[in-house]
């Protein structure tokens, strides 16, 4: 069977959270559609709800805001997911950044009318009309039949005064939250004509959200992610994001520079495009580099780059992959950047430079080397995995490719889903979607994708069930002496959402048995990891992995001590990051990154 499509992953997310509901009222489709209108309109029918579920048609953002009020679940929780689904996929709403071409050209006007909003110098301005907008709750992936509307009784563009007095918080100093910044962002996006003045406004508002995003974790990261996007598809907004998001990954007193940089596939500007362009060929601080190589795997394939523009990026990834000194976590990135270009190439009958032949040759041997080492793993999966989890493998092949045994990751993926489904009510085309997402969350090249699927996983009461089954493989990997992938499983298990690898991190960062690379897949799996270590705790770990970078300073200490540093500044400990920055035996790369930190706002939870 094929993959899930965009709706039926979408309908997944429905479906699970209703099912396993703490209400259980709401685990019986004809309840739950009695309760979806307000009470004396007509009910909606239970068939409708059915056909959102499986994906037979889209659910519009309306409704699936619905599924977040009955279920009880934090504003804008799941409909940032389907906007992140739908950008990921090419498939935006209706005035959302288009996947190709300039942004301005399928825009219509706002249509707002004209005057000041509160503030003595700061006004919103309208553009010129040129049509009526289309509406954002709904677009080509609602499919044709969508069911009613259940938004506000405004036009297309929403309650112009809503809008201002969001855009009043978001330039103020108070707070804004998350669902927040995403219906102020989306008020925007259906005004593509909106002119702010004075135009520094723009680039406050993106420092601002960049900040935010810095420094926010799980739906509160996703929704101020989506929100930027938004700011960089818009026609006035998109230059001054940009510039915001060039600023942010040019700061080498910053530790977050893949964000700001891969943020840039969501627009074609030509400034994004030349920045992409030089950070490759530059290929200086594997930071920047791995942010411009996830930027240019999607802008390649939505055509953002000239012909000259993929030639320069030819020759760049040539040279990368010719250098067999590339890190690991770089060749899969480059790979995907080439494949990207010779797909490309081929599709429109570009003939990329002669420096960027080589790509073909580099491509067609490392698929062949993959499938042999894939066959090699299939057979040591069937008997390692399922001993690992406790479970037989199913006997069902569900979506795995024609052929037995299936690959070690699609076995992995399976067990894992199953080990979860089986603790909850769910059928099982919601455990083979589950295993899908599982398997991209570990296992994807792309890491856009991986913490995408995690973070649909998470957004279900799935969530710790699935942790804890990934934790027990990788104990009993651990245990066994057996080959594990610890820096995947720690990195999903934080995008996860989950607390309940911390105490196999500070185990593996106080103990002497664990080697530079467990230590390192700890450290890093600690900025944004749920829950927090005490004090103490985080002053244990820093003693212990400053005294072992000071012993062995050629190994993977430097880069260890800077995960940590960056993990003592997400859980908030202020006063060990005074004592790091101050420190004069640290790295100063974890010094520079304490400074930062001591002047960006308090790490912002889900929610907020």
């Amino acid at each position: 069977m094929p993959a899930a499509t965009p709706r039926e992953r979408i309908g997944w997310l429905l479906r699970v959270n209703r099912r396993l509901a703490r209400d259980d009222r709401w685990h019986t489709g004809k309840a739950f559609a009695a309760a979806f209108r307000p009470a004396g309109d007509r009910p909606l029918a239970e068939s409708q709800i059915t056909r959102w579920e499986n994906g037979t048609t889209g659910a519009p953002r309306a409704a699936i805001r619905r599924y977040e009020d009955l279920l009880g679940l934090a504003p804008h929780s799941l409909t940032t997911l389907k906007d992140a689904l739908d950008r990921a996929t090419g498939t935006p709403a209706a005035g959302s950044p288009s996947t190709a071409g300039a942004r301005s050209s399928s825009r219509a006007s706002s249509g707002l009318p004209a005057g000041a909003w509160s503030g003595s110098t700061s006004g919103v301005l309208p553009g010129p009309a040129s049509g009526p907008s289309s509406d954002p709750s709904s677009g080509p992936s609602s499919g044709p039949s969508s069911g009613p509307s259940f938004g506000p009784s405004f036009g297309p563009e929403g309650d112009p005064r809503r809008l201002h007095a969001l855009l009043e918080v978001a330039t103020g100093a108070g707070a804004i939250t998350g669902p927040e910044w995403d219906e102020l962002t989306d008020l925007v996006r259906a005004r593509p004509g909106l002119v702010l003045h004075p135009p520094r406004l723009w680039q406050e508002l993106s420092q601002r959200l960049l900040t935010e995003l810095a420094v926010a974790e799980d739906s509160a990261w996703l929704q101020r992610q989506e929100s930027m996007s938004r700011l960089l598809g818009h026609p006035d907004a998109g230059a001054h994001a940009v510039d915001a998001c060039i600023r942010l990954a040019e700061d080498t007193g910053n530790p977050v520079v893949v964000e700001p940089l891969s943020l840039l596939d969501t627009t074609a500007h030509p400034d994004a495009n030349s920045h992409i362009r030089r950070t490759i060929a530059a290929a200086g601080d594997d930071r920047a580099l791995y942010g411009a190589l996830l930027a240019a795997v999607r802008k390649i394939k939505v055509r953002h780059f000239s012909p000259g523009e993929l030639g320069d990026i030819g020759r760049s990834v040539a040279g990368l992959l010719g250098d067999p000194g590339l890190s690991a976590t770089l060749r899969p990135l480059a790979l995907q950047v080439g494949r990207a270009l010779t797909s490309e190439a081929a599709a429109s009958g570009l003939a990329l430079p002669a420096e960027a032949a080589a790509i073909g040759r580099i491509l067609t041997a490392q698929a062949a080397a993959s499938g042999r080492a894939s066959q090699a793993a299939a057979g040591r999966a069937l008997t390692g995995e399922a001993d690992a989890l406790g479970l037989a493998l199913p006997a069902e092949a569900g979506r795995a490719p024609a052929g037995w045994p299936p690959s070690a990751a699609e076995t992995k993926a399976r067990l894992i889903a199953a080990r979860a489904c089986s603790q909850a009510a769910v059928d099982r085309p919601a455990e083979v979607t589950l295993a899908e997402l599982v398997g991209e969350s570990l296992d994807s090249d792309n890491p856009d994708q991986r913490l995408l699927s995690a973070m649909f996983v998470a957004a279900t009461p799935l969530r710790e069930p699935v942790a804890a089954a990934i934790l027990d493989r990788v104990v009993a990997d651990l245990r066994g002496r057996r080959d594990t992938d610890l820096d995947a499983a720690l990195r999903t298990l934080t995008n996860l959402g989950s607390e309940v690898h911390r105490p196999l991190i500070a185990q593996i960062l106080t103990e002497r048995e664990f080697g530079d690379r467990a230590r390192y897949a700890a450290a890093w799996a600690t900025p944004h990891c749920a829950g927090a270590f005490p004090e103490p705790a985080w002053s244990r770990i820093l003693a212990i992995q400053l005294a072992a970078w000071q012993r062995c300073p050629d190994g993977l200490g430097r880069e260890i001590l800077h995960g940590i540093t960056y993990g003592i500044g997400t859980d908030s400990h202020r006063t060990l990051l005074h004592r790091v920055r101050e420190d004069a035996r640290m790295p100063q790369e974890a010094r520079t990154t304490a400074s930062w930190l001591l002047t960006t706002p308090a790490v912002i939870h889900a929610g907020g």
